[in-house]
């Protein structure tokens, strides 16, 4: 939010800037600036802000936080002895965290005293972004993936993250077109974006539109849901295979492609297990895509593959030799 602060200022200081130019007859640099201007929120710097926000509130939306009535113990199911005992913890718990506010509410006001003589613009009055919380969480993210649609859309996260609102919103039109468009920027005859892949799949398993649509509106959906999966695949499940094939005949595909075949894998039953497990470790930690990050979800994907145990203790060693201070 403060990337986007300082994107203000700059969208605002082109003002100044206009009426120094006019001043000064520096024609050229004034058609340079108004240029850059208009590409302003399509900046790199801008996009890579606006997806963490997005993101941000995406994960608040599907991890919200529970109530303080959520934690309290069931007394119910208790003797009168163990009720007393638990609601005794219980309030000196709340002392306890009551004196912890208090202790940070005094540090604050002090910090606020020291600070009095600084300018009143560069004051933050939300420093731990508690108002930020207060948001409606999928129309502030709406709100970023519309920009960077308008101003990034030569961006494949543009894309990524239009989808992820999209298909949170019940709106399965925009999922499918943003799809279209991530496909068209991620992809090419051998392979396809790890991430866009796993979308398509995702779209397939998750994402119907809602009750009572207009017929021709469905009969649109369905033909572009299977020409989404290419001319060659009829189905989620031939789309899995297809890919399947082209990652364990191809060693130039990723890491993170062959970690998602393997899970659509197991999603759509395509294949056996071990056909799975085999596709993550078959060439190894010789192929693209071998991060710290990723190499930890591909350990993970083969712990929950049924039968690759082994598998993924055996890979966890062979990362182990790569990256020495990892903890597996």
């Amino acid at each position: 939010m403060d990337v986007e602060k300082h994107f203000e200022d700059i969208h605002e200081d082109q003002f100044d800037f206009h009426s120094y130019c006019i001043r000064k007859v520096t024609l050229r640099a004034y058609v340079d600036v108004l240029r850059w201007e208009d590409a302003l929120w399509g900046q790199s710097t801008y996009v890579q802000a606006a997806e963490g926000v997005i993101r941000t509130y995406l994960h608040l939306h599907d991890n919200p936080t529970k109530g303080a009535d959520d934690n309290e113990p069931d007394y119910s199911a208790m003797t009168a002895a163990e009720r007393k005992k638990a609601k005794a913890i219980a309030r000196k718990k709340k002392l306890k965290d009551e004196k912890k506010a208090a202790e940070a509410a005094k540090t604050t006001d002090d910090e606020e005293a020291k600070n009095n003589n600084a300018k009143k613009k560069s004051k933050d009055e939300d420093p731990n972004g508690k108002l930020l919380l207060c948001k409606p969480l999928l129309e502030e993210a709406t709100k970023y993936a519309s920009t960077l649609a308008k101003n990034a859309p030569k961006c494949l996260t543009t894309w990524l993250c239009q989808y992820d609102v999209s298909s949170r919103r019940g709106k399965s039109m925009l999922a499918l077109q943003a799809l279209f468009k991530a496909k068209s920027l991620g992809n090419n005859h051998d392979s396809m974006n790890s991430e866009v892949f796993k979308r398509i799949v995702d779209f397939h398993l998750n994402v119907k539109l809602a009750d009572g649509s207009h017929p021709a509106v469905e009969e649109v959906f369905a033909s572009e849901r299977i020409k989404l999966l290419g001319s060659s695949s009829k189905s989620l499940n031939d789309f899995v295979t297809e890919w399947q094939g082209r990652v364990k005949t191809n060693p130039l595909c990723s890491l993170p492609l062959r970690v998602e075949v393997a899970k659509a894998m197991v999603k759509c039953n395509v294949g056996t297990s071990s056909d799975a497990s085999d596709l993550i470790v078959c060439n190894g930690l010789h192929i693209r895509g071998v991060s710290l990050q990723n190499c930890s979800e591909a350990i993970n994907t083969l712990k929950n593959i049924k039968g690759a145990e082994q598998q993924a203790k055996d890979f966890a060693m062979l990362v182990k030799s790569v990256f020495s201070l990892s903890q597996f």
